[in-house]
């Protein structure tokens, strides 16, 4: 399946070409050695892995919801960013992009990026106003956009522990390279600014998916000239913020709105109506969060978003799903700012569905999540736990199955600093899937249980970061054999 049409990739490929034109023809004629390395910024971001997987037994998962299959592969990958200053107003820049990882990493982000090779972007500012053209780097909130809730992940992705029943983080591959963060990167535009002493604003518009559907063996009516797709992302952001003296941090209410549409060019369904790569998806959703310090250790946070779902909104089959997603965190520090205590409620009802919020929130579930850190000189000890209960029942086949499906994950883990650069962290993870059959049915959705237990000594450097990793994966589900996995991974990452 390739990436873009080729009108997208000609427009790209005109915004790189524009952006080295004009840094070469604004910058370098005109300064000498000094002023050029004063308007000319470049970066670099290398990472490389050496990996081991072993695997005994079906369906395993890794701990943010990869597939493991046994291997024994290197991956790399190089990001070189070259930015220009063009005038006090005007930067250009753009990314080149080396990697052997599979090109199904850029399918399923945080990066999407139209082409595997990089990207290009063109910037511009006047006073309070701003705007990029290209690619650029964008977070939200977690239940809006955002790639990874770092609050919401345990020793991993706090996944299911029913590996039949698939991860809830099953977009990580265990060939990407990727690091949780919050950020997702996009291809589109983007404006922003200030107004006033408190609100800033931000829209883009993006198309984080366009492809079309080569041939298909024993499918021959699909090819690239029956079958299109694309993607359209538009949203936008206020956000009101006023400092809290008492605390020295600020507080917070914000607005965001979000539409994203699925555009297949041909709409018609060649095969059958329930054919899955006919569908064309539509969402929106409008939600509102606040975070409100209370004294000088305690922060109150919540976000409340509705969503508006249509698996293919070409005809009236298909109708408008609502529903509403809420978070809701009390965040204390104590003992002289030694222990950190999180403690939040989930609630997602059954057709919440936000296609670019944090991996880790699935519909259908409301609970509770605790989180203690504790520091004491060079150790940091973590602890956490998640417990969450289907709000209706799930049907896996309405006419035969109904699923009660309750999860929980709890987490331990310990780091100390040795000293010149050396850290050694231990933890270990349990996570236990309940589902409970109403009425008899011989499937693949059973309860399980699942230990993860993992040791990391790494080097950090300045930019420099080495690290060996050993993790060990037991899973044991009912009417089925044990399953395990050991995985080595020695990896560095340089940065530039």
């Amino acid at each position: 399946m390739s990436r873009r049409s080729p009108s997208t990739h000609a427009v790209l490929m005109a915004i790189l070409a524009f952006t080295f034109l004009v840094v070469a023809g604004n910058v370098i004629p005109n300064d000498a050695a000094a002023g050029i390395d004063d308007r000319i910024t470049v970066t670099g971001d290398v990472r490389a892995r050496w990996l081991q997987v072993d695997v005994d037994g079906p369906s395993l998962t890794g701990i943010y919801g990869e597939a493991l299959k046994p291997q024994t592969s290197f991956f790399h990958r190089f990001f070189l960013t070259v930015e220009g200053q063009v005038n006090r107003h005007v930067t250009a820049g753009g990314l080149l992009r080396v990697s052997n990882e599979p090109d199904n990493v850029l399918l399923l982000g945080p990066h999407y990026f139209s082409r595997p090779e990089g990207s290009a972007f063109v910037a511009m500012r006047y006073g309070n106003v701003h705007g990029r053209i290209g690619y650029y780097d964008v977070h939200f909130t977690p239940l809006t956009l955002m790639r990874w809730d770092m609050a919401d992940i345990a020793l991993g992705g706090t996944q299911r522990a029913c590996g039949v029943c698939g991860g809830t983080t099953a977009a990580v591959l265990i060939e990407s390279l990727e690091e949780p963060g919050p950020d997702l990167t996009f291809e589109g535009a983007r404006a922003g600014g200030t107004v006033g002493e408190g609100l800033d604003w931000t829209v883009l518009y993006a198309r984080p998916k366009e492809a079309t559907l080569d041939r298909v063996p024993g499918l021959p009516i699909f090819d690239e000239d029956t079958f299109q797709h694309h993607q359209d992302l538009y949203a936008g952001r206020a956000v009101y913020s006023q400092l809290h003296d008492a605390s020295l941090t600020f507080r917070r209410v914000g607005a965001t709105v979000m539409h994203v549409r699925d555009d297949p060019r041909n709409p018609g369904c060649p095969t059958v109506e329930t054919d899955p790569l006919c569908f064309a998806m539509m969402n929106t959703a409008f939600g509102l969060d606040a975070r409100v310090p209370i004294a000088r250790f305690a922060t109150l946070e919540g976000e409340w978003l509705r969503t508006a779902q249509r698996d293919d909104h070409r005809g009236d089959a298909s109708r408008t799903r609502w529903s509403n997603g809420f978070r809701a965190t009390a965040h204390a520090v104590l003992a002289a700012r030694t222990i950190g205590v999180r403690l939040a409620y989930l609630r997602f009802e059954e057709h919440f569905s936000a296609p670019y919020s944090a991996l880790t929130y699935l519909g259908n579930r409301s609970g509770l999540r605790a989180r203690v850190t504790a520091e004491r000189g060079p150790l940091t000890v973590d602890t956490f736990v998640r417990r969450l209960e289907p709000i209706e029942p799930e049907s896996a086949d309405p006419q035969d199955l109904t699923l009660l499906d309750s999860e929980l994950t709890a987490s331990f883990q310990v780091s100390a600093e040795m000293g010149k650069g050396w850290q050694i962290l231990a933890g270990a993870q349990f996570e236990r899937t309940d589902i409970v059959r109403e009425s008899g049915c011989d499937c693949d959705y059973r309860s399980g249980e699942r230990w993860i237990g993992l040791g990391e000594l790494s080097f950090t450097l300045d930019e420099l970061r080495l690290s060996i990793l050993h993790q060990v994966i037991r899973e044991d589900q009912i009417d089925l054999d044990e399953s395990d996995a050991t995985i080595t991974s020695v990896s560095a990452r340089a940065r530039f």
